[in-house]
């Protein structure tokens, strides 16, 4: 097996290194064109994620090349080279959802509260974990299986491809999300910091008139001392994300790069959603459905015992992929609904939380009220304000999971 595949490199090697000496000044102009065209300043929307990262994304390209043109004689030597290749990007993805995860963790400390829109976005990405492991496990099989039924391996690996670049496109998405997401906690970070310092100030002038105890003091300074270096972990963290996303763009990560903020959530999603349409969409779509009535054909032309046996299995994998599909549509359905009622309850709040202010303000002008009171309650209600961000963004990152699941995307 290992030999028919290094043969088999190897005459692509050569292929490959007789086009690029006969076509060299052409690929030099447009290499060049393409590393010029990479360090340019982008601002990237999020509406146009989906349109950029398949254009630029070097193993979209490849893979789109390779099902375009599955009558030519290295179309399986390109094939298994696509899957390797897509198994690579959604690793990369893998690791940098991890990476923004384990960001979000870290920057949780031991006093933080619960907060259901942050503890939803940190399911998501773990949710997002478990469908690139999902994925690179299924590549993997068909890597590893790939020259045991080419016909068969073919059609399979297609709708690998095929969901491989969707999950390019998605993971994208998703490091997008994931960047504001960390932003806002930086932005929380930030407020936290500026209530810190001001109570240490407090407790300065106590410690100085004997009402406060160095020990207590120093433990403030402390906490300072790791909220800072929390709020440094978070901005590299951005700067990560940032890198990737340009990677995923086919860019170099050190390009200059801005994502644009996040775009309104549509509410109100569901209800004008053609629900059973959608769902069949999705089976008709989902590549591990696919695959398995792909499986079914192939034993269906067989006869034998373990044909038999192989053909069952096949129904059954069908069959459990279907109710795995209809129970993933309908947690979707049900996150789409939880996140718009959150953010119903994070505006209600906010409202509240501004006309205390203002009364607030009224106080602290008749000098009822002090300024640190004030200054509170305009933290309070900056935290809030970053709480309906957080709220309106898991609504918009329910909406894009259900329509990719629509799409066909295995997650």
């Amino acid at each position: 097996m290992k030999k028919l595949i290094v043969d088999r490199s190897i005459g692509l090697v050569m292929i490959l290194c007789f086009v690029l000496i006969c076509a060299g000044p052409l690929c030099s102009f447009t290499g060049t064109a393409r590393a010029s065209e990479s360090e340019v300043a982008l601002m990237l929307a999020f509406s146009e994620v989906e349109a950029q990262v398949t254009r630029g994304n070097p193993t979209i390209r490849n893979n789109n090349t390779v099902m375009q043109n599955l009558s030519l004689t290295l179309a399986s030597d390109d094939l298994f080279i696509s899957l390797v290749e897509s198994r690579n990007a959604l690793e990369v993805l893998n690791r940098s959802t991890r990476a923004a995860l384990d960001a979000l963790l870290d920057s949780i400390g031991p006093d933080t509260g619960p907060d259901p829109i942050r503890d939803g976005v940190i399911m998501a990405l773990r949710s997002d974990i478990a469908s690139y492991s999902r994925d690179i496990l299924q590549i993997t099989i068909q890597i590893e299986q790939y020259y045991n039924a080419p016909r068969s391996a073919m059609e399979r690996t297609v709708q690998q491809l095929n969901n491989a670049n969707k999950m390019i496109v998605y993971g994208a998405e998703s490091l997008f999300l994931s960047y504001h997401a960390i932003h806002r906690q930086l932005d929380r970070a930030n407020e936290n910091l500026k209530t810190l310092s001001r109570s240490i100030g407090v407790i300065e002038k106590r410690h100085t008139l004997g009402q406060i105890s160095e020990r207590e003091l120093m433990n403030e300074k402390h906490n300072r001392a790791l909220l800072e270096l929390s709020i440094a972990s978070l901005k590299n963290e951005l700067l990560n994300i940032q890198g990737e996303v340009n990677l995923l763009l086919g860019r170099n990560h050190t390009a200059p790069l801005r994502l644009s903020a996040l775009p309104s959530a549509d509410r109100g999603y569901l209800k004008s959603a053609d629900r059973e349409r959608d769902l069949k969409l999705a089976k008709d779509r989902s590549p591990m459905i696919n695959i398995a009535l792909i499986d079914i054909a192939e034993y269906s032309r067989q006869s034998g015992d373990n044909a038999r046996r192989q053909l069952a299995i096949a129904r059954s994998n069908h069959d459990s992929e279907v109710r795995a599909l209809e129970l993933r549509y309908e947690n979707l359905t049900r996150a789409i609904s939880a996140a718009e009622a959150s953010l119903d309850v994070a505006e209600s709040r906010l409202a509240q939380l501004q006309k205390s202010l203002e009364t607030m303000r009224t106080r602290h002008r008749l000098g009822i009220a002090s300024k640190i009171e004030l200054e509170q309650a305009e933290t309070d209600v900056a935290l809030q304000r970053i709480s309906v961000s957080s709220a309106e963004a898991e609504l918009l990152a329910a909406i894009r999971r259900y329509e990719w699941l629509v799409q066909g995307v295995n997650m």
